[in-house]
């Protein structure tokens, strides 16, 4: 078209129709590229509201032992108001447990408010140590429960992420789901970070059950799980959300050994994180 805007009457109707038939292509191509994108928005989406169900079920639980143990406090202490007999020591005691209990309650429901504010993607930059701090306020207290032995490693001074908070969050949850299913029986979950070469390097790994080789390969396919209360989006939706960032992921696992999912994340930069 510039051609024939600086050349005038240099095509032909043969050349037109080329063009002609380009456009309708172009089109078409337009088109699916603009439903590719709206269908993996809406996929993110879908396994969002899936992972915060999932959470909800798993930190009832959570919640419910903590106000669970407030009850009875209560009631103690009041029949003892009233006839009384109040103990200061044991009064004091009592309400350092009841404070316990709310802070566990508190801890929980802000994460996940944290993290259901965050659901619109957005680009930017991202803090790695909030991002692994709001994801195990959700879901320490689960992991802990099934005897999860928890080892963040963090250093000071990460730089910030290339790509937007929620989407860090989102990565983080999904892999530390999958390894906390990978150990009903309790295990150990690591999650290490270093900064090598421009990269920010996110380990989690885990001490759980492991991956066959044969679907090692298959693992970051969409709706592939070999687990049967698994939709198998969690590792494909991680996948994509990298490959947004212009990052990468590395899986090595071992049956019967457990797993260690690497993640290679670019630093923001210098102006981006001002």
């Amino acid at each position: 078209l510039k051609i024939a805007s600086r050349h005038p009457e240099s095509f032909g109707r043969y050349e037109a129709d080329l063009v002609e038939r380009f456009r309708s292509q172009a089109t078409i191509a337009i088109l699916n590229s603009q439903r590719t994108e709206f269908l993996h928005t809406r996929l993110v989406e879908a396994e969002k509201k899936h992972a915060m169900a999932d959470l909800a079920r798993g930190v009832a639980h959570d919640v419910n032992n903590a106000l669970g143990s407030v009850v009875p406090i209560v009631q103690a202490m009041r029949e003892e108001a009233a006839s009384g007999q109040i103990e200061p020591e044991v009064f004091v005691t009592d309400l350092k447990q009841i404070e316990t209990s709310l802070l566990t309650c508190r801890r929980i429901f802000g994460g996940m408010l944290s993290f259901a504010r965050s659901g619109h993607r957005t680009t930017g930059v991202a803090d790695l140590p909030a991002a692994v701090a709001a994801t195990l306020a959700i879901m320490r207290d689960g992991l802990e429960r099934r005897g999860v032995v928890l080892d963040v490693v963090i250093p000071a001074g990460l730089p910030l992420l290339a790509g937007g908070q929620s989407d860090v969050e989102q990565v983080l949850l999904n892999l530390i789901t999958n390894a906390r299913d990978a150990m009903p029986h309790g295990g150990r979950l690591r999650i290490a970070a270093t900064f090598p070469n421009g990269l920010v390097e996110v380990v989690v790994s885990d001490t759980g059950e492991g991956i066959p080789r044969e679907f090692l390969s298959r693992v970051q396919e969409p709706f592939f799980t070999t687990r049967s209360t698994g939709n198998g989006l969690g590792l494909s939706i991680v996948r994509s959300i990298l490959w947004e960032m212009n990052g990468r992921m590395l899986i090595e696992s071992e049956p019967g050994q457990g797993t260690s999912v690497k993640l290679l994340i670019p630093a923001a930069p210098t102006e981006a994180a001002r």
